[in-house]
């Protein structure tokens, strides 16, 4: 676990390169696949388009099982989206890692939790905004005193533990296999 990584400072921010290399190769590695997939739809689904429409299918019924109804389309392509991009990322994890010259240059992005953290906080900044957009910014606060006024603090302190525990249990999916490296 005494890992290095090169960095790369530009305009005064510092870039881990083992983090963004990664994550440029798994969008690459999704759009191709993707595009792949979807070329030349047919009435009659050959296996390639089975593939993708399982895929969506999938994707689209853990969207409906948590948001039943209309409101709940509008989140099935960011569902297939990082659902695609952690899947990815995460089998990059159980089979690839380039050390070179003392220094880790492409690990799994999702070993890290900053880049779990970052993905938790996307979701958590998405369920707010729509939360407020949906109910209106009075309607939203509303939910954390209801139905009790004093709850009002655990309500607040869940959406602290709602981040933690999704940054958490992504990167808990992919420390056993960095561990077992060890």
């Amino acid at each position: 676990m005494n890992e290095s990584y090169p960095y790369l400072n530009l305009f005064g921010l510092r870039f881990n390169l083992a983090n963004d290399i990664p994550i440029l190769v798994t969008a690459i590695l999704i759009f191709i696949l993707v595009f792949w997939l979807s070329r030349k739809p047919s009435l009659r689904p050959k296996m390639k388009q089975n593939v993708l429409e399982w895929i969506i299918d999938f994707t689209n019924g853990i969207v409906k099982g948590a948001m039943p109804g209309e409101e709940g389309n509008r989140f099935q392509l960011l569902a297939f989206v990082l659902f695609l991009f952690i899947f990815i990322n995460n089998q990059i994890g159980l089979f690839l890692q380039v050390d070179m010259g003392g220094k880790t240059w492409f690990r799994s992005p999702t070993s890290s939790p900053v880049i779990t953290m970052s993905l938790a906080m996307m979701v958590l900044l998405l369920s707010h905004y729509f939360g407020v957009a949906f109910k209106g910014f009075k309607g939203y606060l509303k939910g954390y005193v209801s139905p009790l006024a004093f709850l009002a603090p655990i309500n607040i302190l869940e959406e602290f533990t709602n981040f933690i525990t999704l940054a958490m249990r992504l990167y808990g999916n992919i420390l056993p296999v960095k561990c077992s490296y060890c």
